[in-house]
């Protein structure tokens, strides 16, 4: 037995529908699944008696658009009457596909189980089917007073008819209901079976009640659900995706592949989910997978399936599209080309969802083809990327060389960038153009785009034509230039053009000199030359020159091998003491015969005339018998000068100091009087951590204490720097009491107080052979430092220089000074217990465990909490006793560790 099939719905003649419809004796009304009297024209799924918000709406609606039910002339259903055993047997008879078979059976045959003459023919076929058992049937006919075709069908009853007719075997195995031991146990398989096929549920109760009648909304529901069990009759079932929705009619491509199909869509029609939900028919939207009952080209009931739709995409290129024989062929990445088929139903839509036409896709447009799996044609096309075609002028704003690119204003004022094809013509006015390298900025061009990509530009206005040559004449506003060295040309000059020559301030025409190699810039569009540039001159640099001679035009000077060089002066040579402009005064103070200056110069013109009377640098070489010492300036350039025999020497925090405490490597700071070269002082560059204890902003003053806790008193002069942890300037007032802070000093003068960026965490990696030292903070960074430069270390009270006292794990702030020296503090560590956290005063207390002990202490803002293990942990996730380690510093915690 094997009844898992639909054959094609038989549509009723008049007379056999009439008959169909006839009520039995003492009937009011009349229903499709007894003899009628009376028809109804067309497909009815909505009855005044199933209300929307009816649990079986949606399996009454299915089954009437399938004409497995039918509602009642007065217009009812009657959801909540009782179904007899005929009408369940007309019902899966027709919900099988076997109708038009049982209509076209003998109906002479007698089958004794006292039925209605119309139900014979069916029940006959559900005999020959074996749906019903003639045995069984026969002995329950017999037994009872009502007619058998007129019992209500019980719960059991219809669970052995269903499962028959799906074909399926009675389950084993005991039911789980509470009442299983009412259930025949000629129904109990069939009973399990249908509860495993998800047709029937219990009650809320745990009990099945199989002898309760069921009703025609119950039936309705069981044989909606047994319906994705049947395979379907494509003369009333279509699945597949939804391509487009109109107003009155829906298409769609069956998921089976083949032609699209176009349904009719009415009042009538009705749109569900799976489940049953109610939805509205904007829900169809375009792919979306429903599965369509039909009658004569007419949707009735449309179900939103909701599984995921298995669609093939292909990428590419648009090579052709031929609309009139729907087809494209697509150029794949790899170049390749492949044609394509599309249904009569495909859609195109942008890359946001918008609704385009296929006339709107452009060869070279960035394409994607989407397809059923396991079909052929091409059913939606996306459009990733259009391409661009087009024919225009516009203004080169900018040219990528690497890239390939131009970006320019095109003849609608936006502002567009291409990339060029391989191959791309390029021309000015008609003349081919080498490279890229021969378009400008505010050049104007004829450009021709295909596919998005530039194929051809020609510059037919220049922003800019360069000329090179070299310098003959002026002559009005004509500049004569030879071109190659031998042909000369005249151009025109634009009233007041630009002048450029290295070294220069603010040259004019009158600085040209015959042999100056020029490149002359013309404007594109007037053809004059608005800018000179001689390309051939260069500033060079003299440093430590004797001034021999000096007059007002000119002066000589001897370089250090005695070599004399003659410069001119003019009203553009600049001259300069230690990087400022020299007034008058400072004129006739420091430049003068027998001394020694940089210049820069030009030809024979000087530029700048520097007087230097301050240096700094690092030491690099001292020379006490010849009295000289070298340094290393910040532009790397090496500087050797005398210093005089009674030169004073400053050290940051010593007393007297002397030519012994210059050592190599040190950064100095040395000063020159204003009529010698011989450095008159030498301030040694240190830095010191102290921690801050007051400030005195009127008097810009500092109190702060060393490592050791001596006092240390600083007075900042004007010039002195107060800086924070990012290098920016910051108020005096602004500096943290108690933290600490780097001072640099420049001999016995404070240059600079600044508040340092301090590495918390704890020490990761230590080795004092190669000098090394590793931090990692808490947020998981590793700071690595050196240790050559040496290092200071305090525990406590206790400094120490040996980077030995310090011990892999020591939780520690660290600091670096000017110079590169280390300063660390090192936490102290104490085992407490817990008893509580005030997060307004952000201060942990713990219990007292010996005279002596602080109970309570202030937080640091970035303070670490995790567990022994490394854990994340929070202060609130503390409790009362639990052991912690402590980590304090400057008598606060930096971390805190629960045992």
């Amino acid at each position: 037995m094997n009844h898992k099939i639909r054959k094609p719905f038989a549509v009723l003649t008049t007379v056999a529908l009439t008959a169909s419809l006839l009520l039995g004796t003492g009937a009011t009304a009349f229903a499709a699944e007894t003899p009628a009297t009376t028809t109804t024209a067309g497909v009815k799924l909505t009855f005044p008696d199933i209300v929307p918000t009816h649990w079986a709406k949606s399996h009454v609606a299915k089954l009437a658009s399938a004409g497995i039910v039918k509602g009642y002339t007065d217009g009812g259903f009657r959801p909540s009457q009782d179904v007899t055993q005929q009408e369940a047997i007309v019902m899966v008879i027709r919900m099988v596909g076997l109708e038009e078979e049982a209509l076209a059976g003998s109906g002479d045959i007698v089958t004794g189980f006292q039925e209605d003459a119309f139900f014979t023919k069916y029940v006959v076929k559900a005999l020959e089917e074996r749906i019903i058992d003639m045995s069984e049937e026969t002995a329950a006919a017999a037994s009872g007073t009502t007619p058998w075709g007129k019992r209500p069908a019980t719960r059991e009853w219809v669970s052995k008819l269903i499962v028959r007719a799906l074909g399926e075997q009675p389950a084993s195995g005991a039911l789980g209901f509470a009442d299983a031991s009412d259930v025949s146990a000629g129904a109990a398989g069939y009973v399990a079976k249908s509860q495993e096929l998800e047709l029937v549920t219990g009650f809320t109760d745990n009990t099945f009640k199989p002898k309760d009648a069921v009703t025609r909304a119950q039936i309705a529901t069981i044989l909606s659900r047994a319906d994705k069990y049947i395979p379907d009759d494509e003369s009333k079932y279509t699945s597949g995706l939804v391509t487009s929705l109109s107003g009155s009619s829906l298409v769609l491509q069956p998921a089976g592949g083949g032609a699209a199909r176009t349904f009719g869509l009415n009042a009538e029609t009705l749109v569900f989910d799976a489940e049953g939900g109610s939805l509205d028919r904007s829900a169809l939207t375009s792919l979306t997978p429903v599965r369509v009952i039909h009658q004569g080209g007419q949707a009735y009931y449309i179900e939103v399936t909701g599984g995921a739709v298995e669609l093939e995409s292909i990428d590419g290129e648009l090579e052709a599209l031929d609309i009139a024989s729907s087809s494209l062929v697509l150029r794949r990445s790899n170049g390749t080309l492949e044609q394509y088929d599309l249904t009569s139903t495909v859609t195109v839509t942008n890359a946001g969802g918008t609704g385009l036409s296929l006339s709107q896709l452009n060869k070279g447009s960035e394409i994607r083809l989407q397809r059923m799996a396991g079909t052929a044609e091409v059913s939606a096309i996306v459009l990733i990327e259009e391409a661009f075609n087009a024919k225009g002028t516009g203004i080169v704003q900018t040219v990528n060389a690497a890239a390939r690119t131009v970006t320019f204003t095109d003849d609608k004022g936006s502002i567009v960038t291409y990339p060029l094809v391989d191959g791309a013509t390029l021309t000015v006015k008609g003349q081919p153009l080498s490279d890229l390298s021969g378009i400008q900025s505010g050049d104007t061009i004829a450009y021709e785009i295909e596919d998005s990509e530039i194929v051809s530009i020609d510059i037919t206005v220049q922003k800019y034509v360069m000329k090179t040559g070299d310098f003959q004449v002026i002559a009005g506003d004509t500049i004569t230039i030879k071109v190659n060295s031998t042909t000369p040309e005249a151009f025109i000059m634009r009233p007041n053009a630009a002048v450029s020559i290295e070294g220069l301030t603010n040259p004019t025409i009158s600085d040209l000199q015959v042999g100056d190699v020029v490149q002359l810039r013309l404007s594109g569009a007037t053809n004059q030359v608005d800018q000179i540039t001689v390309t051939n001159r260069n500033v060079t640099k003299l440093q430590n020159v004797t001034i021999d001679t000096l007059q007002a035009e000119y002066m000589i000077v001897r370089d250090a091998k005695n070599a004399v060089h003659f410069y001119k002066i003019t009203d553009r040579s600049l001259f300069v003491l230690d990087g400022t402009a020299m007034t008058e005064q400072m004129f006739k103070t420091y430049v003068a015969a027998g001394r020694k200056v940089d210049l820069s110069v030009t030809s024979d013109q000087l530029v700048r005339l520097d007087v230097v009377t301050k240096v700094s640098g690092t030491v690099s070489a001292v020379n006490t018998t010849a009295r000289t010492i070298t340094v290393t300036t910040a532009d790397n350039g090496s500087t050797t000068l005398p210093f005089a025999q009674y030169a004073v020497v400053e050290v940051p925090q010593q007393s007297s100091a002397g030519f012994a405490d210059v050592t190599v490597g040190a950064k100095v700071h040395m000063s020159m009087g204003y009529n010698t070269n011989e450095v008159q002082m030498i301030q040694v560059e240190k830095s010191f951590v102290y921690t801050l204890n007051s400030v005195t902003a009127a008097t810009r003053t500092v109190s702060a204490k060393d490592a050791k806790g001596s006092s240390v008193s600083l007075a900042l002069d004007s010039e002195a720097k107060v800086l924070g942890r990012d290098g920016q300037a910051i108020a005096l007032a602004s500096l943290t009491v108690g933290q600490p802070i780097v001072v640099n000093y420049a001999g016995r003068r404070v240059v600079s107080v600044q508040e340092p960026a301090a590495v918390v965490g704890k020490v990761s990696t230590l080795d004092t052979t190669a000098g090394k030292l590793s931090v990692t903070d808490y947020n998981g960074n590793v700071k690595n430092y050196s240790l050559t430069g040496g290092i200071s270390i305090q525990k406590g009270t206790t400094v120490s220089t040996s980077a030995s006292s310090l011990q892999l794990n020591d939780r520690v702030s660290l600091i670096v000074d000017a110079q590169g020296k280390p300063y660390v503090y090192v936490a102290q560590a104490e085992t407490r217990k817990f008893s509580g956290y005030d997060a307004a005063k952000n201060e942990v207390s713990f219990k007292i465990a010996r005279v002596g002990d602080q109970s309570k202490y202030t937080v640091e803002p970035n303070v670490k909490v995790t567990t022994a293990a490394g854990a994340s942990m929070t202060m609130n996730q503390l409790k009362e006793n639990d052991t912690v380690v402590v980590y304090l510093m400057n008598g606060k915690i930096v971390e805190l560790v629960k045992q």
